[in-house]
């Protein structure tokens, strides 16, 4: 069966057991990445990779070897819930390879075959195959498109965050079409981290400064030590970001968010951690060391310190800076 295109997401998201012979091909590699981890997690659950129910292996290893695949399939899981069995780098070679499987019938609701495979004609053997079994197996299509402005202005909106000016778009439209919609993702979720409850409009400057150069990486790193306080690479992170830099209130005001974030969860303002990824991990770990005083106590420094910066030449910054971050590690030790 060969899934249309206005299907294709909500069957990503939504998989049907019945289709366990699943093959993900198309010329946008971040997409085929994108739909397979979405289908593996939504088919094999929780606990997946612990229970080792995940099984990867490449198409180049399936050639050499077929009996490495047919063993994978034939063999149940020990623990409870499906097994997935994924094949990378799926071409044409392995059309008689998938046949046999077929002929056999190895692939069921407790034990799924992807098939990820790059752009494939119309004429494939290996996706005609595939689609001559509607009853259990389906081909997704996963192609690239440019965005319009619209719809990164629509992307925009739905992090919560604005622009000044048409240039903002322009920058973000060349990151879709130069290195995908997954690039273009995770430049957004590196802007939403970095300006997070910030209400102003982001100029060209802003996102260049996250996008380009990595600058919310730098804070985390910073960030994720102070908060930890671990004084030594605090204060070694912070030196190297700190390296020919005279302002500081950038980092100045995305530790203030930090910690008002931690504030605000703690006392249930948020009904869920603003953070995503290993950044969640981390900050429900800061949770559990900064009590509620302590982090108004931080909150106050910040606070206090962002005064002072505005009042001294820019020759004393690095050393309020560098101290302030040195007292907030200190409240935890």
């Amino acid at each position: 069966m060969r899934l249309k295109n206005n299907q294709t997401e909500n069957f990503v998201n939504n998989p049907n057991s019945q289709f366990n012979l699943i093959l993900i091909h198309g010329n946008a590699p971040d997409k085929i990445v994108q739909y397979s981890n979405t289908l593996i997690s939504k088919l094999g659950g929780k606990n997946l990779n612990e229970e080792m129910r995940l099984i990867k292996l490449s198409e180049r290893q399936v050639l050499n070897d077929s009996e490495i695949l047919f063993k994978e399939l034939k063999t149940k899981s020990f623990f409870s819930g499906p097994k997935l069995v994924l094949v990378e780098a799926t071409s044409d070679k392995s059309k008689n390879i998938v046949e046999e499987i077929i002929k056999l019938k190895l692939t069921n609701p407790e034990t799924f075959l992807l098939l990820l495979g790059e752009n494939m004609s119309s004429n494939s053997p290996l996706k005609k195959l595939i689609e001559g079994q509607p009853d259990f197996a389906i081909t997704v299509g996963a192609y690239q498109r440019d965005l319009n402005t619209l719809e990164i202005k629509d992307m925009l909106n739905n992090r919560g965050l604005k622009v000044i000016d048409h240039s903002c778009l322009t920058i973000l439209k060349e990151i879709s079409e130069t290195s995908g919609i997954m690039n273009l993702n995770q430049a957004l979720d590196k802007l939403q981290l970095a300006f997070l409850e910030d209400e102003r409009s982001l100029s060209k400057e802003d996102i260049e400064s996250v996008v380009l150069e990595e600058t919310v990486q730098n804070y985390f790193l910073i960030v994720e030590n102070v908060a930890n306080g671990q004084i030594t690479d605090t204060i070694k992170e912070f030196r190297k970001y700190a390296a020919g830099r005279q302002n500081f209130s950038s980092l100045i005001s995305f530790l203030l968010r930090y910690f008002k974030n931690i504030q605000a969860t703690k006392v249930k303002t948020y009904t869920r951690i603003p953070y995503f990824g290993k950044a969640k991990e981390k900050f429900e770990s800061h949770l559990k060391i900064w009590s509620v005083e302590k982090t108004d106590k931080v909150i106050n420094l910040i606070f206090d310190t962002n005064i002072q910066l505005r009042e001294k030449s820019y020759i004393q910054h690095k050393i309020k800076v560098e101290r302030m971050l040195m007292n907030i590690c200190s409240f935890i030790n």
